[in-house]
């Protein structure tokens, strides 16, 4: 009927165009600055937090985020201007006092040595005291999930919630490249042990050293507009079990 063929010419054309239309006015930064929809909050850490794309909580109140800079990372990737990324944590407990405390970026001991951190999604294991977070390196492969020991100091060497905060350092344990290895994904959780782990693909290939703003083949650019009509799962083992969503 003719509704039916209206309704798959608008899918076959206007959905596309309106997704690229999206696309190209993301990279333009059309969508930049700070948006702040309930007025009682308050904007804390914006001096030192670049793009802070997620949250985990910890314990006793204190959340951990990511900052990767990931707006300069998939604009000019990691050879431009993109700020070097961290683990923060943040305490929620001073919400009941008269301001927030500030982001407190965490120290992290033995990463490896020239890859750069930028994280995306994290998640704490409260079974296993893990820090999963998702990395975009993109220094000629996909992304990582870089594994963390959470490390607390004693509860008599700290006397509140926000000197706790401060005090957490992280310790790197494992690097996990997920297969096929130019793979960019997005988020990360723990499945039943720390030996299993769920991820979700963002899109099927690596950004180009450049960034999406930087000079690129043809083919890179095909790559990197192609993740935007791609939703397939599948299921992949490596050193231990990873399953995509």
């Amino acid at each position: 009927s003719f509704g039916t063929m209206l309704c798959r010419l608008v899918t076959c054309i206007l959905v596309p165009a309106l997704a690229w239309g999206g696309y190209v006015a993301l990279l333009l930064g059309v969508f930049k600055g700070d948006v702040t929809y309930d007025l009682r909050c308050e904007n804390v850490g914006s001096e030192i937090l670049a793009n802070s794309e997620d949250f985990t909580m910890y314990k006793n109140g204190i959340a951990f985020g990511s900052a990767g800079d990931l707006q300069g990372v998939f604009a000019t990737g990691t050879q431009g201007p993109a700020k070097q990324g961290f683990i923060f944590a943040l305490d929620l407990n001073s919400i009941r006092e008269t301001s927030m405390s500030m982001p407190t970026p965490l120290t992290i001991e033995n990463f490896p040595e020239g890859r750069r951190f930028q994280p995306h999604g994290i998640f704490y294991s409260n079974a296993t005291n893990r820090l999963y977070a998702v990395s975009h390196p993109f220094q000629g492969e996909g992304s990582y999930v870089e594994v963390f020991s959470v490390m607390q100091p004693s509860a008599s060497s700290s006397s509140s919630s926000s000197s706790a905060a401060s005090s957490l350092r992280l310790v790197h344990v494992d690097s996990i490249l997920p297969t096929p290895e130019n793979t960019v994904i997005n988020d990360v959780v723990e499945g039943r042990s720390a030996d299993e782990i769920f991820v979700t693909r963002f899109h099927w290939y690596s950004q180009p050293l450049g960034g999406a703003h930087g000079p690129f083949t043809i083919r890179e650019a095909v790559q990197n507009v192609g993740y935007l009509f791609c939703n397939c799962r599948t299921h992949l083992n490596f050193p231990r079990s990873l399953i995509w969503l």
